[in-house]
């Protein structure tokens, strides 16, 4: 049943399906209003005519005279050369109708015939909470911090790219990892936790099981011992064949 609206006035109507006016916040009933009132123009005064239950309709009343510039304005959003505070106006719209999960949404003239539809734009995927997951592993860098009164001492250790890992460790391994803060880089091995974040996984609350000093030589020390280990090779006839007795345990 079309909403009869006063004389002198024209209603347009937005009919939102499978929404409830009980079941949503009347501020976003607010906000379809004013999002609607764009639409129509705000300069042909739109005025809420009434709103009923059900599927929600949002019944709202425009002068007689006005109805040629609804109309064109209505034709106007369909088209490429829609100004942007119409699209914007539509755009709150379609994503408010998916947040509140509306199956179908049109904007209806005086006679009930659908002049413009909605698209509804559901939210994004969220993230699912993942439970943190333990799992053996380990850690690369500088022992920055030891301390702690308990059996499990905070170890920190930062690595190449200033991220600190909030480690535990027995006394016996920190007291041994302490000898080593600040100078050689570090390898960890232990087990920690492995928490889903926005940006990927992070670790939380690694312990330390045991370490290995890794050699802080440049790459050019590096390179120059490679090139001292195979500086006679230039002096041996058939180099591949050595190298692969040496590999096969022929030569020593």
């Amino acid at each position: 049943m079309a909403p009869r609206a006063s004389k002198g006035f024209k209603t347009f109507t937005l009919y939102i399906e499978g929404v409830n006016a009980n079941n949503i916040p009347l501020d976003d009933i607010g906000w379809y209003l004013i999002d609607l009132a764009a639409i129509i123009g705000k300069e042909n005064a739109p005025r809420i005519q009434n709103v009923r239950n059900g599927s929600l309709r949002l019944a709202t009343k425009i002068q007689d005279r006005d109805e040629d510039d609804v109309r064109a304005r209505l034709l106007l959003i369909k088209s490429d050369d829609a100004p942007q505070d119409l699209i914007a106006s539509q755009r709150n719209i379609s994503e408010r109708l998916g947040r509140h999960k509306a199956r179908r949404a049109t904007l209806l003239d005086p006679s009930q015939n659908n002049v413009l539809e909605f698209p509804v734009v559901r939210p994004a995927m969220e993230i699912y909470d993942i439970p943190r997951i333990s799992q053996a592993g380990e850690l690369q860098g500088k022992i920055i911090r030891i301390g702690g009164k308990n059996e499990d001492v905070a170890v920190d250790i930062e690595d190449v790219d200033g991220h600190v890992y909030k480690c535990r460790a027995k006394r016996n391994i920190a007291s041994r990892l302490a000898k080593e803060m600040f100078f050689p880089t570090v390898r960890v091995f232990g087990e920690g936790g492995w928490v889903r974040k926005d940006e990927g996984w992070d670790i939380d609350g690694f312990k330390i099981f045991d370490y290995e000093l890794l050699d802080d030589a440049s790459l050019e020390t590096a390179i120059a011992e490679i090139r001292g280990t195979f500086e006679g090779l230039k002096d041996i006839a058939d180099p591949f064949n050595v190298l692969d007795g040496i590999r096969n345990g022929v030569l020593q």
